[in-house]
């Protein structure tokens, strides 16, 4: 399962960086392993990063989590 972000800033980049990491950190710790991956490429003036995750259900908990945190980021305007 695939999810696209398309950040227009370095604060969302980091901001899905540090969510990334944070969520894989917690994950791993989780009794059955699976693969996610991450391809970041330019869009324009903004970066596009993309998930891929070999867990359906595990890639909607990222992508939730990661949108949450860009949602978090841009209501405190930073």
């Amino acid at each position: 399962m695939r999810q696209d972000f398309k950040l227009s800033s370095s604060q969302q980049l980091r901001t899905f960086d540090r969510a990334l990491f944070d969520f894989l950190k917690h994950v791993y710790e989780r009794p059955v392993s699976r693969s996610v991956f991450v391809e970041g490429r330019p869009d324009g003036e903004a970066t596009l990063r993309t998930i891929d995750c070999t867990c359906p259900e595990m890639a909607r908990e990222l992508a939730a989590y990661i949108a949450e945190a860009l949602s978090r980021r841009s209501a405190h305007g930073l």
